[in-house]
């Protein structure tokens, strides 16, 4: 796996890394799967690093979990009584929730409609979204 990125570095670093992910649209080495990041409007040399390690760690390594709350979390609800779970959950909660059953979903997704995901299995990538390449 290869993760790629770069801030607002410019000039040749830029038209070097351009060069590289033009290759790998075309003619990746068979079983490489790799991600490309753009951060120009939102990094500099001083700032990349941080968001930019941990956006990696999330990005090969993501980590299913089961959404929602505890209902003995009675302060999160209106009346203090959580929404009741969903035939699909339900049957869900049968399971382990590991990242090979979970259900691959977006934070937008997820923010439609939060309450039908209660208790879900899921796997959510947080950060930003790349910009290139063929990581499923």
């Amino acid at each position: 796996m290869l993760y790629l990125t770069m801030g607002n570095e410019g000039w040749a670093m830029q038209a070097g890394l351009d060069k590289l992910i033009a290759a790998l649209e075309t003619d990746a080495p068979k079983g490489l799967s790799w991600v490309y990041v753009d951060r120009r409007q939102s990094e500099h040399h001083g700032s990349i690093y941080h968001p930019a390690a941990l956006d990696a760690f999330r990005t090969f390594y993501p980590v299913a979990h089961r959404e929602g709350h505890s209902p003995k979390a009675f302060y999160l609800f209106v009346d203090g009584i959580g929404p009741s779970l969903s035939k699909m959950v339900k049957q869900d909660l049968k399971f382990d929730c590991t990242n090979e059953r979970a259900r691959r979903t977006t934070f937008a997704e997820f923010n439609q409609n939060y309450q039908q995901w209660n208790g879900l299995c899921v796997l959510m990538k947080p950060g930003d979204r790349p910009s290139k390449g063929n990581l499923k």
